[in-house]
């Protein structure tokens, strides 16, 4: 057993916006909302998400073992990466917030792998799989089960006090952690609708369910080959040359509830990414490689970029 207060203490010192527990079954709700958005073709472009179903609504036929479910949120908002290429003449297209700086992936890993070795000298017996973002299971659905935020219609989890500006990584635990209070959290979206109404694609095809094929995050960073001529012009409208963060700017909660992240590495290396136009069409392999090895711009490749590029000189 794991006392939740020792394990929110080492989370919290290693730069954690929230930690919260789950239990590692999904809900059925949630699984019904799955499987619709995939009837409906939501997912066309995501076809490994089908494959992968199984395992995402039933995590414990993959993982047996699993008693708990932590799941840890790092805020990575910056405020200074709506304005840091201003200032100039020179066309900047647009990099969404996440990727201006460290590659995510193993920065959060690394932190929760560090808290968890902590608990283990307490607790030997402690085993566990940390995901972030890298495996078949569904860390957005336990954030909400944690009670740390309510999806919303955008289908990012919106954590109150902080937005929807953050990452989350998950840890399944063989043990139990004894002293969480889930908090009630309701859906604060209510009537509002501005992320779909903001949405360049139309993306946000119902309230709470995205289209990916019309998603210009999707088309910059996971879609594979040439666009077609109304995925060229979305691109171009959109203005960014990786990801998007249109529907999240537009969110009031956004607006109101926003936090400076406190870990540097999500924005030291700012200026990397402000180039213009001709700057990131220039850009060789090798410069690509030194630049970017630590960055999820790495996802897209350079010639990924340089097709996002060549959409926005239209």
């Amino acid at each position: 057993m794991i006392d939740f207060k020792k394990l929110e203490k080492v989370a919290f010192e290693r730069g954690f916006s929230r930690v919260g527990v789950s239990f590692p079954e999904v809900e059925s709700f949630f699984v019904e909302k799955l499987k619709y958005w995939i009837e409906k073709g939501y997912h066309k472009g995501l076809e490994w998400y089908r494959r992968g179903l199984g395992s995402r609504i039933n995590p414990l036929s993959v993982l047996p073992w699993a008693k708990a479910v932590v799941v840890f949120v790092d805020n990575y908002f910056y405020s200074a990466t709506n304005t840091f290429c201003s200032g100039s003449e020179k066309i900047y297209p647009m990099v969404s917030k996440y990727a201006i700086g460290v590659d995510y992936h193993g920065f959060i890993r690394k932190r929760i792998k560090q808290a968890l070795k902590l608990i283990q000298k307490e607790v030997p017996e402690l085993q566990w799989k940390v995901c972030v973002d890298t495996c078949p299971f569904l860390e957005k659905v336990y954030a909400v089960q944690a009670g740390l935020g309510w999806y919303g219609k955008n289908s990012l989890v919106i954590f109150p006090g902080l937005g929807s500006f953050c990452f989350i990584g998950i840890a399944f635990l063989n043990q139990e952690v004894s002293g969480y209070k889930r908090p009630q959290v309701l859906d604060g979206c209510k009537d509002c609708d501005k992320c779909i109404r903001a949405c360049p694609g139309g993306a946000i095809a119902e309230p709470y369910f995205l289209d990916v094929d019309r998603c210009v995050s999707f088309l910059t960073v996971e879609k594979k080959g040439a666009f077609s001529v109304r995925e060229k012009e979305l691109v171009a409208r959109a203005g960014y040359i990786f990801g998007c963060d249109i529907c999240q700017d537009a969110c009031p909660w956004n607006k109101r509830h926003l936090k400076e992240t406190h870990n540097k590495g999500y924005y030291e290396n700012v200026e990397i990414v402000c180039k213009d136009l001709k700057e990131w069409s220039e850009l060789s392999n090798d410069e690509f490689s030194t630049l970017f090895q630590k960055s999820v711009l790495k996802r897209a490749g350079l010639e990924g970029l340089k097709r996002n590029i060549e959409a926005l000189k239209g």
